[in-house]
This record gives C-alpha cells, sequence and structure tokens, in this order.
C-alpha cells in the first residue's frame, strides 16, 4: 500500500480539501504505461477529462510511454478511467490497451534509445514553454516495440496516450507561469508532470504522471 499512501501525499497537494475523500485509489499488478519521463507533442484536437463526475475539455497532447508490469497505482473516476474500474485494461479503437498509471522508478525507458535502465531522477521545472502533460489514468493504445537509433529492437513495448496540457489530477487548471512542475521527463518541453508538492521532505521527489 505505499503507492496509495504516497499517492495521497500529492493528492492533497494539489486538491481541494473536500476532493480528496472522494479521489479513489487502487493498486493493480498488470501491465501499465509509465508516462513520468516522458515528453509529449501537442496534438490536434481536444481530450475531454471526467473528475468524479465533473466533465471538463482540454487541448490534447500526445504521449509515447514504455509498457512496464507490476505494481503501480491509478484512480478510478478520475481521468478518462471510469467510476468502478477494478485493474481492468481500457478498449482503444477496438483493441486491448493499457492504462497510464504510476509507480515509483528510478529507472524508465526514454527517447531516443529507448534502454531498459535509463535513470531518470525526479526533478522541478521552473519554466514551461509548452506547458506540462497529466496522463495519470488515461487509456492507451499498444504503439509497438521501440526501435533503438541503431535500427534494432530493444524490447520495450510502447503505448501511445492522449494526455490533457495544463490539467492536475482534480480536474482544475494548472498556471505553469507561477506552478512548479515536478518531472522525470529529459527536458522542460511539454513534459508529463504534476504541481510540485509544497513539502520540504522526501514527497517532493514524488509525481503523479
Amino acid at each position: 500500500m505505499k503507492y496509495a499512501a504516497l499517492l495521497a501525499i500529492l493528492i492533497t497537494s494539489s486538491c481541494r480539501p473536500r476532493d480528496v475523500a472522494t479521489v479513489p485509489v487502487q493498486v493493480c499488478t498488470t501491465n501499465y504505461a509509465l508516462c513520468a519521463a516522458t515528453n509529449c507533442a501537442p496534438a490536434k484536437g481536444e481530450i475531454k477529462v471526467n473528475t468524479m463526475g465533473t466533465i471538463t475539455t482540454w487541448q490534447a497532447a500526445d504521449c509515447l510511454c514504455p509498457i512496464l508490469r507490476g505494481p503501480s497505482v491509478s484512480s478510478p473516476g478520475t481521468g478518462n478511467m471510469p467510476e468502478g474500474n477494478k485493474c481492468v485494461d481500457p478498449v482503444v479503437d477496438g483493441k486491448t490497451g493499457v492504462w497510464s498509471a504510476y509507480s515509483i522508478r528510478k529507472n524508465i525507458p526514454q527517447a531516443p534509445d529507448w534502454k531498459h535502465r535509463t535513470t531518470a531522477s525526479p526533478y522541478v521545472c521552473d519554466t514551461l514553454p509548452e506547458g506540462m502533460a497529466q496522463c495519470y489514468s488515461f487509456a492507451c493504445s499498444p504503439a509497438g516495440e521501440a526501435i533503438g537509433p541503431d535500427g534494432k529492437p530493444t524490447g520495450v513495448m510502447l503505448a501511445s496516450c492522449k494526455c490533457p496540457i495544463n490539467e492536475s489530477p482534480n480536474g482544475q487548471a494548472v498556471d505553469v507561469a507561477t506552478t512548479p512542475i515536478i518531472t522525470q521527463a529529459a527536458t522542460c518541453n511539454l513534459p508529463v508532470g504534476g504541481p510540485a508538492p509544497e513539502v520540504k521532505s522526501k514527497a517532493a521527489s514524488f509525481m503523479v504522471p
């Protein structure tokens, strides 16, 4: 349950007090997309977000994320994960996909080489020219195996995730001009991340993707 406990710290830091108790947290041991170290690209169109029954619309980003397996945290009723979901994989365009969830990892495969043990240390972006993307509890479609710069398969399977730009996990807008964003992405160019917790402790190294 350590993931649920850590996520509670983050939800508390980014949600209004009355929202915290209504956001469910589940730990699944399945395949999932980990977007915490991904830099995204602006997408055409918008994406609808359902936060415990409240629907909001946001500019969309396209994010390519590695598929991993193991314990991960998600929140049914947020993102576009249905309320009451019990670790059931989404169906995207008629195919079984994966949820973009969160887990604490120091090594995350990243573009362009997609190596398995690429260090991805959390840090804070104070300047975000294109904003930030938030991929927590969103459905992703399978995108095949990653190919390295040498043209050879890397063994890392990828997921294509569409995520909102400048939205926090509680469905509220994030003012990236005044809000530091914590991420594990390589740069601050439209990284996946979330508002940095306002605590001076180890909790500052955790994030919601």
